[in-house]
């Protein structure tokens, strides 16, 4: 989720997972970045997909199974953080075993009231 220029979605389809690359469908940039820095590295088992975050979407709720959440520096804009977290939340909720994984700079303290709020860890 918040792929941006997909580094980390990139290295793990490089090892093999089946990779979905996930930003904010206004992130027009950030989702042709994606598609480019896949062609650029020949990776056929990765999809970019662009969600409205905070939103139950049919393209969210149709997901298939994920294990894995990587979240790298998605939590940089304090008004994103309800709403990335709210679409984090409906996919924990669809596949109980899955984890979110996620680097974050302390910026605020509203973080971790949100993480505690919606049950992401």
């Amino acid at each position: 989720i918040g792929a941006g220029t997909a580094l980390p979605g990139i290295v793990a389809a490089k090892c093999g997972a089946a990779v979905i690359l996930s930003d904010s469908c206004k992130s027009v940039d950030a989702l042709q970045t994606c598609l480019a820095n896949v062609r650029l590295n020949n990776i056929d088992n990765t999809a970019v997909l662009g969600i409205t975050w905070g939103h139950v979407s049919p393209t969210l709720l149709m997901l298939p199974k994920v294990d894995i959440i990587l979240g790298s520096d998605c939590f940089y804009d304090s008004q994103d953080f309800e709403d990335i977290l709210v679409s984090i939340h409906v996919i924990i909720r669809q596949n109980p075993n899955c984890k979110f994984w996620t680097t974050y700079q302390q910026r605020r303290y509203l973080f971790f009231a949100l993480i505690s709020k919606y049950d992401v860890f």
